[in-house]
């Protein structure tokens, strides 16, 4: 562990007006170190200590241990004033106590609570002057500001100085009867723990005091020991020692609550001159004055020289250089140096319900009386929740840094009155009749000195967003059966519907003005960013502010099934802190109806859930909400619980429950088929497409949730008979029935065969080609079969084409052709067909042939060629043919020589002994072959 080095004026950068008065050794004897030891009884007799931490403390689970300390004081010492009305002291040794029916020794106790770990110290010890209004010692600025102690890893110490806490803490009932009259305790005011504090010796009460008691003079202790007390303590943290040892103490800070507020209002003016131990000092809601030094001296009764009152002089805070903060909830004190802050926090009070929840659990846990019983609240009335706690956190945080030498906080403004003279002077409106019957003691009426904003809570002061963003309106005070009690508590009442719908839209405009505010307490330092959390969850338990609009998510609005959340922003029931029960109740309203009607009460959540069982009804529906909250505050002893109850919600938007389909939808082609017949055929594609025939009315004659999407275009290209379906679907998600069409689309041509001869013969009749044709779709336009005539005037080829038409357009066109021939008559003598043929070489062969045309004609115009290509050289043929002389021919053509025909005088002179084929061309594109041989 680092140890930090105890803070002196060497190292210290203080701010300019800064008096270090540490550093000096004193000459007092409060200055000295006590003698410390553990009052820890063993078991079976160990109890919790009087005012012991509470289990919403939770000391071990934030990592702190509690410890109490028998403190015996070292020779100490009283005071008195040197002039009457000044604050400046003198001290004399403290008279002895032997003889007295307590024990011969001055002592008190302390309760220590400490990180567990030292290395988790922040170096800062706090000393509060515990609290004995009630005759049991309360740590009320433990109670304010424990979890800032607990997070930021201060020390705490809780200092007993009132004789009258210590006679409860250690006497029984009997042993009570030892003391003189005037100062016995009650009965009621005797600890339970008792046993524990027995014979550990604990009296701050002079011989002198005592025999003034017994007087009647002294009915509540004599405070003589209680200033050494206190500057021993601060002396012994800061040497380190006794419950301080292993924790490196940088910073020693003093605080009090009301009446330990008082007490160190005098030990600031008139004993930390003389002590110089504290490096600043906290005080929360004093009076005017400080707590008298002593009540009596050597047996004299009180003079002006011994006590201290409220003039100017002693009610002023003279800090001698230390700072100083005082955090009022009403102004009465003013301090004469610059080392000192006064924050004003308007709204809170004397006593409130965060502290006072945790005294009454305290006050029956350590005595033999119940809790303080409650005031005469009525109506929604109740103990003031403004928390002041977090101005003191706040407070604390920058005194701390202030007395280590760092920047001082910022300066508060006071409360503001309508008269300025009275600035800071909040004393508040007391309750108005009636009250309870029976009820004693009651005032009517009542001042209020201080100017109020519109919520009715006070402007000025140290801003906080509990009044900036105000749900609830806050005084100072209340009437009640213990009227000093009650006159210090204040109270609350939460704005009224009217009031909370005027100032907020709905809930989140609360939530969003509570964030604006608390970013600006926190710019301003009176709000620190470790407590901001924690404010803003004590914000929200706020009742009368109505919550959001319901909504229902995306998505589902509208719904087909009418199952669906609806949901709203508002309290959160899972954290309804001092309240019992925090619910909703959900509202709807048909768009036929004129009233509301429930859907829930009771709720515990936010939000509700249309489920199968609980299905929403058709219709278009709004809901509502509002917020109830029931709460028994733990002193409302006399009273009824309050039951708080907000304004209904806005309307949510409309929620519509469509469960009825939107009608069919029409489906048409986008053009007229290419052919109307056979049910009508498109040619090649055709596209069809959905209109939505509308979304019919609900149930409760509101529109229905609307067409969202109707079945998109649909294409076929392919041939065939199509049934297209397409649906229409509403915006709640029903579907219509299937509109349907039929479409036929033709996408191919017709199939044709065309069949031609392969030859027909020159001048033949009757010679033609033949088709058929066929469409599987739209059907022919054209015929189905048919014949094509062909010429055959002359020889050569002959092209027949035929062409088949479907309905919608789509052609097949087929050719073929046909060779027109010779009717060829075959080789004529002396040529054999067969080959046979031998012939002499140098002789001349006629080759021979006749012609006819189809009808048997001679044929005299044909042109024909006769060319050879020798076969073998060994000779085929074996029939020897005679042959002629001379050749009338020209060239390879033929001569005609009679009607149909033809010869060439072949000579075989050129020809070689051999087999040779005879090739003759006719110029109809045939040609004719035989073989010779020549020998």
């Amino acid at each position: 562990m680092t140890r930090r080095t105890p803070r002196r004026c060497g190292r210290a950068i203080l701010a300019a007006a800064a008096v270090c008065l540490a550093a000096a050794p004193s000459a007092f004897a409060g200055a000295t170190l006590p003698d410390a030891t553990p009052i820890n009884p063993p078991p079976p007799a160990a109890q919790t200590p009087a005012d012991g931490a509470l289990p919403q403390h939770n000391l071990s689970g934030n990592g702190y241990v509690e410890t109490e300390w028998k403190v015996k004081l070292t020779s100490p010492e009283v005071y008195a004033l040197t002039t009457a009305g000044g604050v400046a002291a003198t001290a004399s040794p403290a008279p002895t106590a032997a003889g007295t029916p307590l024990s011969g020794e001055y002592a008190s106790r302390i309760l220590v609570r400490a990180p567990q770990n030292p290395s988790n110290f922040n170096g800062r010890v706090v000393v509060e002057v515990l609290n004995a209004t009630t005759g049991v010692d309360l740590d009320i600025l433990w109670q304010q500001s424990y979890e800032y102690f607990q997070r930021t890893g201060t020390i705490w110490v809780g200092v007993a100085a009132q004789p009258r806490t210590l006679f409860s803490a250690t006497l029984s009932p009997a042993d009570a009867s030892a003391l003189p009259t005037a100062i016995r305790p009650p009965a009621g005011f005797n600890s339970r723990v008792a046993s524990r504090y027995s014979g550990q010796g604990l009296n701050l009460m002079t011989q002198a005091a005592l025999t003034a008691a017994g007087a009647g003079t002294n009915t509540a202790g004599d405070p003589a020991l209680a200033w050494d007390l206190i500057g021993q303590v601060g002396r012994l943290a800061k040497a380190e020692q006794g419950p301080f040892a292993g924790y490196d103490v940088s910073t020693v800070l003093a605080t009090g609550w009301s009446q330990s507020a008082g007490y160190l209002t005098t030990y600031i003016n008139a004993i930390h001159p003389l002590h110089q131990v504290y490096d600043g000092f906290l005080l929360g809601a004093r009076g005017g004055g400080g707590t008298s030094l002593q009540l009596a001296l050597l047996g004299n009764p009180p003079s002006s020289l011994l006590t201290i009152g409220a003039n100017a002089a002693q009610g002023t805070l003279q800090g001698g250089g230390t700072p100083v903060i005082n955090l009022q909830t009403k102004a009465d004190a003013n301090s004469a140096t610059d080392r000192f802050r006064l924050y004003e926090v308007p709204g809170s009070a004397h006593n409130d319900e965060f502290a006072a929840v945790q005294s009454v659990q305290i006050i029956p846990r350590d005595t033999f009386v119940p809790g303080l019983p409650g005031c005469f609240w009525t109506g929604q009335e109740k103990i003031t929740s403004n928390p002041v706690r977090y101005t003191v956190n706040a407070a604390f945080d920058g005194l701390g840094t202030w007395a280590q030498g760092g920047s001082a906080p910022p300066a508060g403004a006071q409360i503001s009155s309508p008269t300025p003279a009275n600035n800071g002077s909040a004393t508040g409106i007391l309750p108005s009749p009636p009250y309870p019957a029976g009820t004693p003691g009651i005032v009517a009426g009542g001042v209020d000195q201080i100017n109020r904003d519109a919520f009715g809570n006070a402007v000025g002061g140290v801003r906080t967003p509990f009044v900036d963003a105000a749900s609830r309106v806050y005084k100072p005070i209340s009437l009640g059966p213990l009227a000093a009690f009650c006159s210090l508590t204040g109270r609350e009442t939460p704005l009224t519907q009217t009031a909370a719908n005027g100032a907020y839209a709905d809930w989140s405009a609360f939530v969003s003005a509570f964030d604006t505010a608390a970013d600006a307490a926190q710019s301003a330092g009176t709000l620190l960013a470790g407590d901001r959390a924690s404010a803003k969850r004590l914000a929200l338990q706020s009742y009368t502010i109505r919550p959001d609009a319901p909504t229902v998510p995306s998505g589902t609005s509208p719904s087909r099934t009418g199952e669906f959340t609806v949901s709203w922003n508002g309290p959160n029931p899972a954290d309804p802190a001092a309240f019992t029960t925090v619910t909703y109740d959900l509202q709807r309203r048909d768009a036929d109806d004129a009233d509301w009607t429930s859907v829930a009460t009771g709720l515990t959540t936010r939000s509700y859930t249309f489920t199968s069982g609980t299905s929403e009804s058709e219709g278009t529906v709004r809901y509502r909400v509002r917020v109830k909250a029931v709460q028994t505050p733990p002193q409302h002893l006399f009273n009824a619980p309050i039951t708080l109850l907000s304004d209904w919600s806005a309307a949510s938007l409309d929620v519509v429950v469509d469960k009825t389909a939107p009608g069919t939808p029409t489906a048409a082609a986008d053009r007229s088929p290419e052919f109307a017949g056979d049910g009508g055929w498109f040619k090649e594609t055709v596209t069809v497409t959905f209109t939505g025939a509308g979304d019919p009315p609900l149930a409760d004659g509101s529109p229905g949730s609307g067409v969202a999407s109707v079945t998109g275009p649909q294409t076929r290209s392919v041939s065939g008979s199509f049934t297209i379906d397409g649906t229409a679907t509403d915006a709640a998600g029903n579907t219509s029935p299937a509109g349907s069409t039929t479409v036929q689309v033709d996408g191919d041509s017709p199939t044709l065969n065309l069949t031609c001869p392969a030859f027909a013969l020159l001048n033949a009749p009757g010679a033609e080609a033949t088709f058929t044709a066929a469409d599987g779709q739209s059907g022919l336009a054209s015929p189905a079969s048919g014949a094509l005539a062909i010429d055959t005037s002359t020889v050569g080829t002959r092209t027949s084409s035929a062409t088949a038409t479907d309905n919608v357009g789509y052609t097949t066109t087929r050719s073929c052709a046909t060779a027109i021939r010779y009717l060829y008559g075959g080789i004529q003598q002396p040529v054999n067909a067969d080959g046979s043929s031998v012939f002499k070489r140098n002789s001349t062969v006629p080759v021979k042939f006749r012609l006819t045309d189809g009808a048997g004609n001679p044929v005299s115009s044909a042109i024909a060629e006769l060319d050879l290509a020798k076969i073998t050289s060994d000779v085929e043929g074996t029939v020897q043919e005679a042959t002629t002389n001379g050749n009338a021919n020209t060239g390879n053509y033929f001569r005609l020589t009679g009607a149909g025909e033809y010869q060439y005088n072949l000579s075989t002179k050129p020809l070689s002994i051999g087999t040779w084929a005879l090739k003759i061309s006719l110029d109809d594109g045939t040609i004719h072959t035989t073989r010779i041989s020549v020998r």
